[in-house]
């Protein structure tokens, strides 16, 4: 298949600057993370999720940071409580379902099966 196509060309660009440029990540808008969201971190940023227990209730926060904070050493944790800290570098990586697809992702790949069926 040649990539003189512009639906081709549109798709490798749009798929070259995702990767390249941003990474999209999940956003709790409450302490228990009952609401998600997404945010779009810069280009060396990696996906968090941190999950903290002191017996009285979960706290879960998930963002953006950078791979030297996740190389950290986990902090003092007090008898009783947990603290686990998950990174990941892949689109929407820190949900708590682990195969997820982004929904450009699927667009995209449904377009180019459409695209190819047809030639």
């Amino acid at each position: 298949m040649k990539l003189t196509h512009p639906l081709s060309l549109t798709i490798l660009i749009v798929l070259s600057f995702q990767t390249a440029n941003s990474r999209d990540c999940y956003i709790c808008k409450t302490p228990k993370c009952d609401a998600l969201s997404t945010t779009t971190c810069g280009g060396r940023s990696v996906c968090f999720s941190v999950d903290y227990n002191n017996g009285n209730g979960k706290i879960i926060v998930k963002g953006c940071t950078t791979q030297a904070l996740c190389s950290q050493p986990l902090p003092f944790v007090p008898s009783g409580s947990s603290f686990n800290q998950r990174c990941c570098d892949a689109q929407l990586c820190n949900s708590a379902i682990t195969n997820k697809i982004s929904l450009l992702t699927a667009g995209l790949v449904a377009l180019v099966s459409l695209y190819v069926s047809r030639l």
